[in-house]
């Protein structure tokens, strides 16, 4: 997907703490960094020391995620769900990422655990052929169905609140038939269970 511009001015923001100027290329993906002393950029160098400047497939958390703050941490898988993640409602309520890196897929699964939050990883073929003719591989994690709620309060994702609030909306609207359909499933016609389960209890 193409970068919002809600992406590209936190971007912009941030790299400005960092004395940097960030520019848009052509590409609407790619921010390019640079700061206004040529030949220096702490930006760049901080990206360096975390290690996360390798290729997209090799990608994982840095090391210094796993010592933030629950709120620190949620702000981070935000906008990582953010950015490569999706929230949609065609047939069932999906809340997943899809990336190159299956590293970075079982590094985010691990850190929502901390928040309760758990799901599915797996892998597929993509139409990308890489260099080299092999066959490029993704892996998908998907947020457990049960778990969505927790993961929008806990968590959420920046930029696509949208989204991932007509997942919690299909939710409801789920649940309502469920309950719905258990009040009469079957009971003789113009009766339901409530009162039954009342003089069970009471």
């Amino acid at each position: 997907t193409r970068t919002s511009q809600r992406y590209q001015d936190e971007v912009a923001r941030l790299a400005s703490e960092w004395g940097c100027h960030a520019t848009p290329c052509s590409d609407l993906i790619t921010v390019a960094l640079r700061h206004w002393q040529h030949g220096f950029n702490p930006l760049r160098d901080w990206v360096v020391a975390s290690g996360i400047d390798s290729r997209s497939r090799e990608k994982r958390l840095p090391r210094w995620a796993w010592t933030l703050p629950n709120d620190q941490l949620a702000a981070l898988l935000a906008r990582l769900m953010g950015s490569d993640g999706y929230a949609v409602t065609s047939g069932v309520v999906t809340v997943a990422i899809t990336l190159t890196s299956e590293s970075l897929v079982r590094d985010i699964a691990d850190a929502l655990l901390r928040f309760g939050v758990w799901g599915h990883i797996r892998s597929h073929r993509t139409n990308y052929i890489r260099r080299d003719g092999t066959e490029s591989i993704a892996w998908t994690y998907r947020i457990a169905t049960e778990c969505v709620r927790t993961f929008a309060d806990e968590v959420g994702m920046w930029g696509k609140e949208d989204s991932l609030n007509a997942c919690l909306d299909a939710l409801t609207d789920r649940e309502d038939k469920l309950i719905r359909r258990w009040r009469t499933r079957n009971c003789p016609p113009g009766y339901h269970w409530e009162p039954a389960c009342r003089r069970c209890t009471s």
